[in-house]
C-alpha cells in the first residue's frame, strides 16, 4: 500500500470519535430492551437452577451400555457448560456495572473473548471435534483493520469466528449479527455495550441498516476488524436454488454471473459490504470458509450426536486493500469472484468419505 493510503490510515486512527455510532438495535428502545431482558434472564436463571434437577431425572438414560447413553452424556455435559458460561458472562458484565465500567470497552471486549473461546474450546472438546487451518490460508496483518466475511452454515458456526480471528490473533471484532441473537442473555448484554449491530435477518438491507453499518466501521482502527456474514442466513439447497433464479432473472446490466453459479453458498448480499468499502476502502477484505459444521442446523442436532469426532476445516482468504478497484460495480464483481474462490474450495474440502462417528 501506498504512503498516501497509510497516512489516510493513520489520520483515521487517530481521530477516533464514538458519537457517530450507531444504536445496537435499530429503533430498539430502552423499555423494548428491558422488556425483553425480563424474560430472558430469568429464564436463564431458571434453567441454570433446574439443571441438577435435569442431571437426577436424565442419570436413567446416561447408563453406560445403554444404546445413545454417550451421545447423551456429550450433550449434557456441553449444555452445562454452556449454562455455566451464559451465567459467568452475565453476572461478569453485572459486576463491570457495578464497578462503574459500563462503557470500558477493552474489558467488555475480552469478556467477549472469553465467553466465545471458552464455549467454542468446550463443544471442541465434549464432541472431540478438530478444527484445522488449511496451510494455504493468507496470513493477516493484526495491524490492519479488516472487513470480515464469514460462511454462515450452522448455529454452531457461530462461535468460530471467535476461536479463529480473535483468539488466535488478537483481532477485536465487530459483529454484524441477526437480532434473533438478543435472546442469549450474555449476547445481548455485553452486545449492547460493545460496537456492534443487530439487524433483522432476511431484511431489505434498508439505508437505515446499512448507514448504521458504515457508521460501526468508521472509526475501526489497526487490530479492529468488522464482522458480517454476508449470505444473510443459513445455505440451504432450497435457498440457493431461489437465489440462482433471482439471479439469473436479473437483467443483464445488473448479472452477477459469479453469484448465480455457487454450488455451495449463498451469494453474497451486498449492500453492508459495499457500504462498508465506500466508507472505508483502506480497509483490507478477509473472507473465511470452513467445513464440517453443516449437519447441525439447530441445538437438537447436537443430542443427535452429528458432531461426535468431525473435522471442522477452516481456510482465510485476505485480499488487501490496495486491490480494490474503486468503482462499486467492480468492487461487487471483485467480490463475488472471492466469494467463488470459497465456494470452490468448501466443495473440495467437504469430506468424500465417512461422516463424524455414530457414538452409542
Amino acid at each position: 500500500m501506498g504512503p498516501r493510503a497509510e497516512t489516510d490510515r493513520g489520520v483515521a486512527a487517530s481521530t477516533r470519535d464514538v458519537t457517530h455510532r450507531p444504536p445496537t438495535v435499530l429503533g430498539e428502545t430502552a423499555f423494548g430492551r428491558w422488556r425483553r431482558r425480563c424474560v430472558t434472564l430469568p429464564v436463564l436463571h431458571l434453567a441454570a437452577a433446574l439443571l441438577p434437577v435435569l442431571w437426577v431425572f436424565a442419570a436413567p438414560a446416561l447408563v453406560p451400555g445403554l444404546p445413545g447413553a454417550g451421545r447423551r452424556l456429550r450433550f449434557f455435559r456441553f449444555l452445562t457448560v454452556y449454562l455455566v458460561y451464559e451465567m459467568a458472562g452475565v453476572w461478569a458484565a453485572f459486576g463491570l456495572f457495578c464497578a462503574g465500567r459500563s462503557r470500558d470497552e477493552a474489558a467488555h471486549a475480552a469478556l467477549q473473548r472469553w465467553w466465545a473461546g471458552g464455549l467454542m474450546r468446550a463443544l471442541t472438546r465434549t464432541f472431540d471435534l478438530r478444527i484445522t487451518l488449511d496451510p494455504a490460508s493468507d496470513t493477516l496483518d493484526p495491524q490492519t483493520p479488516c472487513l470480515a466475511l464469514f460462511r454462515h452454515v450452522s448455529t454452531a458456526d457461530t462461535l468460530l469466528p471467535a476461536f479463529v480471528l480473535q483468539v488466535p490473533h488478537g483481532l477485536k471484532l465487530r459483529y454484524v449479527m441477526k437480532r434473533e441473537l438478543l435472546s442469549v442473555p450474555c449476547l445481548d448484554v455485553v452486545g449492547h455495550r460493545l460496537p456492534n449491530l443487530f439487524v433483522r435477518r432476511g431484511g431489505r438491507d434498508t439505508a437505515a441498516e446499512l448507514a448504521a453499518v458504515a457508521a460501526l466501521t468508521r472509526d475501526v482502527g489497526p487490530g479492529e476488524g468488522l464482522l458480517i456474514f454476508p449470505e444473510g442466513t443459513r445455505a440451504t439447497p432450497e435457498k440457493r436454488a431461489a437465489a440462482r433464479a433471482h439471479l439469473n432473472a436479473a437483467p443483464p446490466e445488473t448479472a452477477r454471473p459469479a453469484a448465480a453459479d455457487l454450488a455451495h453458498l449463498l451469494p453474497i448480499r451486498p449492500g453492508g459490504a459495499l457500504a462498508v468499502l465506500a466508507e472505508r476502502p483502506e480497509l483490507d477484505v478477509v473472507c473465511v470458509g470452513h467445513v464440517g459444521f453443516e449437519p447441525v442446523h439447530r441445538f437438537a442436532d447436537l443430542w443427535r450426536g452429528v458432531l461426535i469426532g468431525a473435522e471442522i476445516r477452516v481456510r482465510i482468504w485476505r485480499t488487501p486493500a490496495h486491490a480494490w478497484p474503486a468503482d462499486p460495480a467492480a468492487r461487487l464483481a471483485q467480490l463475488d469472484a472471492c466469494w467463488a474462490a470459497v465456494d470452490a474450495w468448501v466443495g473440495a474440502a467437504r469430506p468424500d468419505g465417512p461422516g463424524p462417528r455414530a457414538e452409542t
